[in-house]
């Protein structure tokens, strides 16, 4: 098999593995269900300052009635995903950071050169409009 078809057979694979367990009812999400299915709503992203930037996390509620639960990802899961490239740099704690992904209501856009912006933008831009 080639290289480019051994890649996209690779990539569907983990998308269709198990990502995360809800803490609550045990539903198993995929990475898909996390980006696609409604029954889980993004609410946010969250990192905490002087913590490493793998540390970042997106939060998400598993909105069913019988569930109500909110847990969360690592922001690192969706790497593969995010089609820009990803700075080097880390800016928390710099004066260049607004401290957007400090809190986990702010959903402004960041357009600062960090390594967390890009996935901020995937979460503001791919993951929050199926709601």
């Amino acid at each position: 098999m080639p290289a480019v078809g051994r890649a996209r057979k690779t990539a569907g694979a983990r998308m269709s593995t198990v990502a995360k367990r809800c803490p609550n009812c045990g539903a198993s999400f995929t990475r898909r269900d996390l980006i696609e299915a409604r029954s889980i709503t993004p609410i946010g992203m969250l990192h905490i300052e002087g913590e490493p930037a793998a540390s970042a996390i997106y939060c998400f509620t598993h909105t069913p009635w019988s569930c109500r639960t909110t847990f969360a990802t690592p922001v690192e899961t969706f790497r593969e995903d995010i089609t820009e490239t990803i700075p080097d740099a880390f800016l928390n704690g710099t004066d260049a950071c607004a401290g957007h992904c400090s809190r986990i209501e702010d959903l402004q856009e960041c357009d600062a050169p960090c390594s967390l912006a890009p996935f901020r933008r995937f979460l503001l831009h791919r993951l929050i409009p199926r709601r």
